[in-house]
């Protein structure tokens, strides 16, 4: 009997670890890549919360450069 409550307690590990790796993968797969943010808590009664947000411009430079024939 021991062995098989053995066995169950190691199929129960088993599956807490597999939920909880799966749990961490879809909650860092929720995140932004672009986005960073600070808050920082006051040490008086007041609380001052910051959030910066980081983005990334996509900038596209074109230039034409033509010559003049005669």
């Amino acid at each position: 009997m021991d062995d098989f409550n053995t066995a169950i307690a190691s199929g129960v590990e088993a599956i807490k670890e597999l939920v909880l790796n799966s749990l961490i993968t879809a909650l860092s797969a929720m995140l932004p890549d672009d986005t960073t943010t600070t808050t920082t808590e006051a040490v008086s009664a007041d609380t001052t919360t910051t959030t910066t947000e980081a983005t990334t411009d996509d900038t596209t430079t074109e230039t034409t450069t033509e010559g003049a024939t005669e």
